[in-house]
């Protein structure tokens, strides 16, 4: 039988992280853009200034795209970081100060139009970390040929933002799956230097 004080430390750790995100815990991110729901083999456009699961659109607009429109590279749903045009996401998570952490997520590009090659930016707290371009030419709805790109960043502070922005000019763009922050303490960093 455990003492009074050790259940109730455990019933207040357990009811900390039933509130916490799922897609969120202390020091980590995962999202696989598959909330909310985009319709089946189409898309939903976000507009700069909304909001969509753990993601704000702070440029532009993107295309959440919903299950059977092209393959995802994790579950069914994807993202077109351009809508009609090329924008930009963030999404906030915990960090501990002067912490290491590997973000790593797979990159393809939108293959029903130019340019062939889809670039953008992915950033840390409003500081460019790592360009990235997609060749799009051999790709297609079944077969997307998401890629993984990674890098590493040293925490700043306790809150840390991560920003993927599209430089691909129109409708067709970087797409973007399946987004994991992990701390370096759990997982090889050394691949993403």
């Amino acid at each position: 039988m455990m003492p009074r004080r050790a259940t109730a430390v455990i019933a207040g750790v357990l009811s900390v992280l039933a509130a916490a995100p799922a897609h969120a815990t202390a020091g980590a991110f995962w999202d696989s853009f598959e909330e909310p729901w985009a319709p089946t083999g189409s898309f939903t456009t976000y507009r700069a200034g909304q909001v969509f699961g753990p993601w704000a659109v702070i440029g532009g607009d993107v295309d959440l795209i919903g299950g059977g429109y092209w393959a995802a590279q994790n579950e069914a749903q994807s993202l077109d970081l351009n809508g009609a045009r090329a924008g930009a996401i963030r999404a906030t998570f915990g960090t501990t100060l002067a912490a290491d952490y590997r973000v790593s997520y797979r990159l393809s590009g939108n293959p029903a139009g130019p340019p062939e090659v889809k670039t953008g930016v992915a950033g840390v707290d409003g500081r460019p970390r790592q360009d990235f371009a997609f060749d799009a030419t051999r790709t297609s709805r079944t077969a997307m040929g998401y890629v993984e790109m990674s890098f590493t960043f040293r925490a700043t502070r306790a809150a840390t933002s991560l920003e993927l922005t599209s430089t691909t000019p129109g409708a067709y763009g970087p797409v973007l799956d399946n987004v994991l922050v992990q701390s370096c303490t759990i997982t090889d960093c050394s691949a993403g230097r």
